[in-house]
């Protein structure tokens, strides 16, 4: 039930992730982290269990702005928006955050899901995320090109077994061509 740190290892030509190391996260270490989540059953299986059920943990993202957040489009293409929702300001699956329902999902022009090729969508949340929160706020994007350089990927439990206990988070550190 916490974002776990990991590191991955890309070879130079290729891709073959590892994980080679970590440690734990922090609350606010990560304060642009989202958790979008889907009414129906969890991707490890199972359903999270809680007194306030605000649907199973599907994909990450990352806050843009006080109405937004950046998440793959694989992560909402073919999802009804009506059953996502995002939960903000907390490391954990289960306990803690912020909940805001989607009402609009803009999934980029050109995205190809046999090739996983512009994977990229923008969510609309409704109400605002708490930018005021120490939690809470977006995430600072390069705007040029800077060469390859060390960046953070989150993901929660993937690449578990399914029936794996999926609420422990991890963060990931991986090498690539970005632009700042």
């Amino acid at each position: 039930m916490f974002i776990y740190v990991v590191r991955f290892v890309f070879p130079k030509f290729g891709f073959n992730p590892r994980i080679v190391g970590g440690q734990n996260a922090t609350e606010g270490q990560f304060p642009y982290q989202i958790s979008l989540r889907y009414y129906g059953s969890h991707n490890c299986g199972g359903s999270i269990l809680n007194k306030h059920y605000y649907g199973s943990h599907n994909c990450g993202g990352s806050i843009l702005n006080k109405h937004s957040a950046l998440t793959a489009a694989h992560c909402v293409d073919g999802y009804f928006v009506s059953a996502l929702s995002v939960i903000s300001g907390s490391i954990y699956l289960s306990v803690g955050g912020n909940f805001n329902k989607v009402i609009k999902v803009i999934i980029h022009e050109n995205w190809d899901p046999y090739n996983i090729k512009n994977d990229l969508a923008v969510i609309k949340i409704d109400g605002e995320f708490d930018l005021d929160s120490n939690f809470i706020s977006p995430i600072d994007l390069e705007h040029s090109f800077i060469g390859e350089k060390e960046c953070v990927a989150f993901y929660w439990g993937e690449g578990m077994p399914v029936g794996a206990d999926c609420t422990a988070g991890e963060r990931s550190q991986i090498n690539s061509n970005l632009f700042g």
